[in-house]
């Protein structure tokens, strides 16, 4: 989605230099209409970004509450425990892990693993 926004972005581009003609009654709507069309394509770069930000983020415990501890958070220390096991065990773990992980999801809203 990221490079068909920048495709967008590079199509008004050209069509600026292409369509520009000085002294042209219709000069103005041209130039509106690639502007318009940059804008869509720089919007859909925004929205593609922001999509991939959500889908990365982990919710880890607020900083400013009381009794916080970098690294302490349940989520991070399941997931260590999780790594942990995976890293000792074999293949039928790591299978394992993933049903936990799936788990792991829901009780601390972890994005999907799809």
């Amino acid at each position: 989605m990221t490079l068909i926004g920048w495709g967008v972005v590079l199509f008004g581009c050209v069509g600026i230099g292409l369509r520009w003609r000085a002294g042209d009654p219709f000069e103005l709507v041209d130039l509106l209409l690639s502007a318009a069309t940059i804008l869509a394509g720089l919007a859909l770069v925004q929205h593609s970004v922001e999509s991939l930000s959500a889908y990365l983020q982990i919710p880890y415990p607020d900083s400013t509450q009381p009794g916080y501890a970098p690294g302490r958070g349940p989520a991070i220390q399941e997931i260590r425990e999780l790594i942990k096991e995976i890293d000792e065990g074999g293949w039928q773990e790591a299978f394992l892990a993933l049903r936990r992980l799936r788990g792991m999801e829901q009780r601390h809203g972890l994005p999907p693993l799809e």
